[in-house]
């Protein structure tokens, strides 16, 4: 290697050690910047809700009491009739007396009759998605017969 060569060895190697050592400090000075401006979001955040903690207590009505565990399903009874419904495959669907759509979930198979007047008690299960577009899922936990409906064909069951 000539001192030519050697020279502009050395000054490429200076120049990618330079142009490392900015990319570094800017990088850094960036993530200080970045830092900084998250952690006054924060302060500020702070503040915001202590002044609506102290509108809160300035205000002399009672505290509404909390809902206790809303996601948890509440259990109901509802009374209506079982019919089999033809489309998407077939099924059979629970319309109760104040005309709302269930779709039993784990109701035995000796209950399936059409037109069968029955008492359901459960609850309307929301984590659970089904290829009937009808009714909401309901999971039936007990089943009283208030009138017996028509048997079925074995092909529906």
């Amino acid at each position: 290697m000539s001192r030519l060569d050697n020279a502009i060895y050395r000054e490429n190697k200076e120049w990618m050690m330079n142009r490392s050592k900015v990319a570094v400090l800017s990088g850094a000075a960036l993530f200080l910047a970045l830092t900084a401006y998250a952690t006054e979001k924060l302060q500020s955040g702070a503040s915001q809700k202590e002044r609506n903690v102290q509108v809160q207590y300035a205000d002399k009505t009672p505290p509404v009491e909390e809902i206790k565990n809303p996601e948890k399903p509440m259990n109901a009874w509802y009374e209506g009739t079982l019919n089999y419904y033809e489309f998407e495959g077939g099924f059979f669907g629970f319309t109760s007396k104040d005309g709302e759509n269930l779709l039993p979930m784990g109701l035995d198979k000796k209950y399936h009759q059409r037109g069968a007047k029955l008492k359901l008690y459960g609850y309307i299960d929301r984590d659970v998605a089904t290829i009937q577009m009808w009714g909401k899922p309901f999971r039936v936990l007990k089943v009283e017969v208030i009138e017996k409906g028509n048997s079925t064909h074995p092909s529906q069951l």
